[in-house]
């Protein structure tokens, strides 16, 4: 059995057929074990680079016909920044005085018992239009008071932003003491 760790193998035999004869499985050295061929490589070629550039192009997108968010409001005729104003808007939580909520509580109180009087109109299929029309002006009324509220808190901080240093802890205007 020959031992493979030798460094007295002779390299030369290694590679022993490297002319351009016949391929075959393994050549046999008179001085050792059966060796692989070399292989031969054929040179590379123009055309075979530009169609592997086709096949990558033409292969289908794991995003399918996927658009950006600009370009989808865009074609809808949609300004993408008046979205970004919206989402912006509605990130900021709404913060209210003791007053502002007392004030929104009672509407969505007197909002709730106009969806019951219409939900109790529609199961004894009596009239409803006149509860509907209470049920719309309530809930555009709430819309309008929350829009109001938000407004005014942005304003105020705005003002306590920009009129110097924060004030000590426990003494802004969400604290309930000043």
């Amino acid at each position: 059995m020959p031992n493979w760790g030798d460094t007295n193998d002779n390299d030369d035999d290694y590679c022993a057929d490297k002319g351009g004869g016949p391929a075959t499985a393994a050549s046999v050295t008179p001085a050792g074990p059966p060796t692989r061929q070399r292989l031969q490589l054929k040179p590379r070629s123009a055309v075979r680079s530009v169609d592997a550039n086709a096949s990558s192009s033409s292969k289908p997108s794991p995003f399918g016909a996927a658009r950006t968010r600009e370009e989808v409001l865009a074609s809808k005729g949609i300004d993408p920044k008046l979205v970004e104003a919206r989402i912006e808007r509605k990130a900021v939580p709404l913060r209210l005085s003791k007053d502002q909520d007392e004030d929104l509580r009672a509407l969505r109180a007197e909002l709730a018992h106009a969806e019951a009087a219409l939900r109790s109109a529609n199961e004894n299929e009596m009239p409803e239009e006149v509860h509907r029309v209470r049920v719309t002006g309530k809930k555009k009324e709430l819309d309008e008071m929350i829009e109001q509220f938000r407004t005014v808190n942005l304003e105020k901080q705005k003002t306590a932003g920009s009129t110097g240093p924060r004030s000590a802890p426990g003494t802004g205007p969400m604290s309930g003491r000043g």
